[in-house]
């Protein structure tokens, strides 16, 4: 570990641009893997892992930001409480100025149950569902470029979690994604975290997604979360703008958002709707928002 006020920095020596690259490593699950706290890994491609994400954050007050994080074989970023390592809440993970393109490839990609299903593979992804003794509290996700994934730019899952493994009071801000299978996905147990000022657009994904529905925002019981001044946009009639699961996830709050949409579909509450223009009287949200179909 590092200390809150002597962290561990790796980074280029000055005029130079490592490439680390795991894809000649013999290893099955070869990454970038942080099991300390108060590190800082600043300005680095990293790529090529097998089996694995690019980088793996099992502990808390670690930093990644300005690297070129690309066609890894799982998500870009995870952070994940796990058995054996975490031994407290995940806190204070900041991830900025990076550009995360195009994992989940490769041979033996995103297997899930055994199966390859790149549609598990997303650009950032925070998960407790495996250990759900801790949360992940107080991150800061900024100023990164998400594209290109079979799943979200980023998800958070706190499945099987129930009052404990909470992700929470996180910050999204000024983030682009891109073309990613689904924009956002909060997916269980995702609570009191804000989304804001973000461009969020999903026109096409990559060929090799499993998925088989499209959104800019999926929501699955998770409550209380704030979602203000952001872009969401799609000119693709086969994206839909919104799903919510259950009636804990009315309980979010969506304002000052412009949502520029190419389909009227989409889903309150589990229940299909076509009626996208009447977004603000269903859900009580978006009293200042913008919501328009095939606008440019």
């Amino acid at each position: 570990n590092g200390t809150p006020t002597q962290p561990i920095t790796l980074m280029p020596y000055p005029g130079h641009n490592p490439v680390i690259d795991f894809s000649t490593n013999a290893g099955s699950t070869a990454r970038l893997k942080l099991e300390a706290e108060w590190w800082i890994i600043d300005g680095f491609e990293i790529t090529g892992s097998k089996g694995a994400n690019g980088v793996d954050i099992r502990k808390g007050n670690n930093t990644v930001r300005n690297n070129y994080i690309h066609d890894n074989s799982y998500s870009g970023i995870e952070i994940q409480t796990t058995s054996g390592v975490t031994t407290a809440d995940i806190v204070n993970t900041v991830i900025e100025n990076n550009v995360i393109d195009h994992n989940g490839v490769g041979s033996g990609k995103c297997l899930y149950g055994g199966v390859e299903s790149p549609k598990q593979c997303h650009g950032v992804y925070f998960a407790t569902h495996n250990l759900c003794t801790y949360g992940i509290n107080n991150g800061s996700i900024k100023n990164n470029v998400i594209t290109n994934h079979g799943g979200s730019a980023w998800q958070l899952n706190g499945d099987t979690c129930v009052t404990t493994g909470k992700i929470q009071n996180l910050v999204f801000e000024n983030n682009r994604a891109e073309n990613n299978a689904w924009g956002v996905a909060f997916w269980h147990n995702a609570e009191n975290n804000t989304v804001k000022d973000n461009v969020i657009q999903v026109n096409s994904w990559p060929a090799e997604t499993n998925n088989d529905k499209f959104y800019i925002v999926r929501l699955n019981n998770s409550p209380g979360n704030t979602f203000t001044g952001n872009i969401f946009y799609s000119n693709n009639e086969t994206v839909w703008a919104l799903k919510t699961d259950t009636v804990n996830d009315d309980t979010n709050s969506f304002d000052n958002n412009i949502w520029k949409v190419s389909s009227d579909i989409w889903y309150w509450r589990d229940v299909q709707r076509s009626d996208w223009l009447n977004y603000k009287s269903v859900t009580g949200w978006g009293a200042n928002s913008q919501n328009c179909i095939t606008c440019n």
